[in-house]
């Protein structure tokens, strides 16, 4: 499973659950952000989802940025595709990422987007209130602002931000030192080794 929350929920039912996340090559998204203090939204991920409206792009995210007059920069799986080298260019495009998906795992744009420098306003899905919860262990502050899944909520966190262009940088610089000191592949690499060889020890065992 890729989120802790998962793990706890069913670690009593299966005998050999293991969590492991889905990590960040740190590496492709370690040039800075174009645009500093400049309230610029991004959104990707694929809005046709096949069961119905989970990712809130077009009911959710579009009708927010506009009610707050943010600019959106966003690549969707059919209407806008990238190729994935082009994605660490995307990222440097905007100042704070959206989700307002109804559930997620671990999100790679989520991820990406913070390691890329952004901050983050977000439904509480997934692992994004398991690094908001960190963040606050560790920096006593968070880059994640987790909102209700409402255009009125996003609007209000995007307006928030737009007011206070320091305290956005900061919520990027917040998030993107999140992903490296916890989140990278420099940390799960060992512990996604050892998974798979207990997992080719057991076969070997049967």
């Amino acid at each position: 499973v890729v989120t802790q929350a998962n793990y706890v929920q069913l670690r009593e039912h299966c005998d050999r659950l293991e969590y492991l996340t889905n990590p960040v090559n740190v590496a492709l998204f370690s040039r800075p952000l174009r645009v500093q203090g400049t309230c610029i939204a991004s959104w990707n991920g694929n809005a046709a989802h096949k069961n119905g409206d989970v990712k809130g792009f077009n009911d959710l995210v579009k009708p927010a940025c506009a009610r707050a007059g943010v600019p959106l920069v966003f690549a969707e799986y059919h209407t806008r595709r990238l190729r994935p080298e082009e994605m660490p260019g995307f990222y440097q495009q905007a100042t704070v990422a959206i989700c307002a998906s109804r559930y997620e795992g671990a999100s790679n744009s989520v991820m990406e987007a913070m390691a890329a420098g952004q901050a983050l306003v977000s439904t509480a899905v997934g692992n994004v209130p398991e690094m908001h919860q960190s963040q606050m262990r560790h920096f006593g502050r968070s880059g994640i602002l987790i909102v209700e899944r409402a255009v009125d909520a996003i609007t209000a966190a995007l307006r928030e931000l737009c007011a206070d262009p320091e305290r956005l940088v900061d919520m990027g610089s917040l998030n993107r030192e999140e992903i490296r000191a916890r989140w990278s592949w420099d940390v799960w690499a060992d512990r996604y080794r050892g998974f798979f060889r207990r997992a080719l020890d057991a076969v070997d065992g049967e």
